[in-house]
């Protein structure tokens, strides 16, 4: 009998234990899930600023570059050399030097860009192949200078209708672009396609038709070159400030191919010495 009882109340006092140990876990559960909100706030203020500790130094010191970078940008912009939209793909041009008293010997080439932000005030010329002006505007500078030589080549027979004159800045972007993505769609990479655009048609800011400075005459063809109009032009071209500007003898300073349809304005006195001494505009300005 004795002996029953104390098995009774060991299997008793094993309960007791079990359940107070059970309990202690639960409050233990309970005490660590039950904290205050300023207690959760506090430490999940501090787990964030620990993580973005790194991010806000970036973020300042992005900020600092930004501002540096806007700071050489400006100051690019003033000696000639900034960071160019398609410098992935090799080009690395300067910003021209305008000089607004020689505006018209202005050197615009892949390596010489305009400012992105460059702008030109036209003026219309004459009637365009097309029965418009549209494809006749020049800067209105030039104009006068072109309608001139325009009336004085009708006197001989010759007829220097405007083909493509000034062309803006996006209207060149536009065009590049798409012959970027023409390629890309072909499966050559970003830079090959680039590279391969500015093969057919000059980046934005590089051309002179961006400039307003030069007409492309009457045709876009080669053959131009056997034509009374082209004949006219080596003859009289120069005496209204007009020269050829990419000769078939100078396209390994030029680097563009032979152009007899596109013809530049650069005053009568620099056009008669760059036909005199056989120069092209790089030469002229003694940067060949």
């Amino acid at each position: 009998m004795k002996k029953n009882i104390r098995s009774i109340l060991a299997v008793i006092l094993a309960v007791i234990l079990v359940a107070l140990v059970g309990t202690y876990a639960i409050l233990k559960v309970r005490s660590k899930d039950s904290k205050t909100p300023a207690e959760t706030s506090s430490e999940s203020q501090s787990e964030s600023a620990q993580s973005t500790a790194p991010e806000s130094t970036s973020q300042e010191t992005a900020t600092q570059t930004e501002k540096t970078t806007t700071q050489q940008t400006t100051k690019a912009s003033t000696n000639g050399i900034t960071e160019y939209a398609y410098a992935y793909a090799g080009f690395s041009p300067k910003v021209t030097k305008i000089d607004e008293s020689k505006w018209y010997l202005t050197l615009v080439n892949r390596d010489y860009i305009l400012p992105a932000d460059y702008t030109v005030k036209t003026a219309k010329t004459v009637v365009d192949i097309y029965g418009g002006y549209d494809y006749g505007l020049l800067d209105y500078r030039v104009a006068p200078h072109y309608i001139e030589m325009y009336n004085a080549a009708l006197e001989d027979g010759i007829k220097l209708s405007p083909l493509s004159g000034y062309r803006s800045i996006a209207h060149q972007k536009r065009n590049f672009e798409a012959r970027i993505s023409l390629y890309m769609k072909q499966g050559y990479s970003k830079k090959q396609a680039t590279i391969m655009a500015s093969e057919i048609i000059l980046p934005p800011q590089t051309s002179e038709h961006n400039a307003g400075l030069c007409m492309d005459i009457l045709s876009i063809y080669e053959s131009f070159e056997n034509t009374k109009e082209y004949r006219w032009l080596q003859a009289h071209a120069a005496d209204y400030g007009f020269v050829l500007r990419y000769p078939k003898d100078k396209q390994s300073i030029t680097n563009i191919t032979f152009e007899p349809w596109h013809w530049r304005y650069v005053g009568v006195e620099a056009a008669k010495e760059m036909k005199a001494k056989n120069l092209c505009l790089e030469e002229y300005l003694g940067v060949a």
